[in-house]
């Protein structure tokens, strides 16, 4: 290593990658300062993440997605390939998609709203791993499409988001990329906006880098924690509907099981002998 500090942490971070790049199966023979050759197979070609992770966009596993990555990566890609007046990022969008999936659920059963909500702020977190690409260039990507697809499905399963919410997603999708077009490209209205007392855009769009990531994951583990609070109190109210109405299916070795609903086979599996 050279005796000059920086050099000495570039040479650092290389030995780094390379190390980590050798122990994933990468080629063996890499130039110098360029530790992210990509290989022939695709499937073996990977990113590294803020949090040091490897993941592969062409293979991706649940074990290599990372929320705090995700809320991290989004905090720093810009919206509109840049084009606005000020940095928005893809965590804000996140963000302000969410509350406006607050706002349309807000008369839906608790958890209903909550799920939705949930499954809005992480709509476009495959984007923390395959960046965000503007439509006119992606709709003539099919392979970026269905690698960002298969990046989203492992996501999902991840954080149990389930995919009977994506046209309501949609919509607060397209409902937050019309208030951001409207704002973001026009300085009056901009002005306006950013001092207008409670705009939920102006509140989003003070944040730092740091400020979004950590409001995101927050807005994150808020909903999860409200979630899964709902989810067990639904759970005991089932079992005790369950047990009232229908005693002989714990008392009786009969199962109907084409008869029952998953929380109702749940507590069935659960508490029957």
């Amino acid at each position: 290593m050279s005796g000059h500090p920086l050099q000495q942490l570039l040479e650092a971070e290389y030995e780094d990658e390379a190390e980590a790049w050798l122990k994933a199966g990468m080629p063996t023979k890499m130039k110098k300062k360029s530790p992210t050759d990509i290989p022939a197979d695709r499937n073996r070609a990977c990113i590294r993440t803020v949090s040091r992770k490897l993941f592969y966009p062409f293979n991706p596993s649940p074990k290599d997605v990372d929320v705090r990555d995700i809320a991290h990566h989004l905090s720093h890609i810009c919206r509109f390939t840049g084009a606005s007046l000020i940095f928005w990022s893809v965590g804000q969008h996140a963000m302000l998609a969410a509350d406006i999936a607050l706002a349309f659920s807000h008369s839906d059963p608790r958890l209903l709203s909550l799920e939705k909500t949930y499954a809005t702020l992480h709509h476009d977190d495959s984007e923390a791993y395959c960046t965000d690409l503007s439509k006119p260039i992606k709709m003539h990507m099919k392979e970026y499409k269905a690698m960002e697809s298969g990046v989203t499905k492992v996501i999902e399963e991840v954080l149990q988001i389930g995919s009977q919410y994506k046209a309501f997603v949609k919509d607060c999708d397209d409902q937050a990329y019309k208030v951001e077009a409207s704002l973001l490209f026009d300085e009056s209205k901009l002005d306006q906006e950013l001092n207008r007392e409670g705009s939920t855009f102006a509140r989003l769009a003070r944040l730092s880098f740091a400020e979004v990531r950590q409001m995101f994951l927050d807005y994150s583990d808020m909903l999860a924690a409200e979630i899964e609070e709902e989810k067990n109190k639904f759970f005991e109210e089932e079992k005790n509907k369950f047990f009232f109405y229908e005693p002989w299916l714990v008392t009786h070795n009969y199962t109907p099981v084409n008869d029952m609903n998953p929380t109702q086979l749940r507590i069935y599996k659960e508490f029957s002998p």
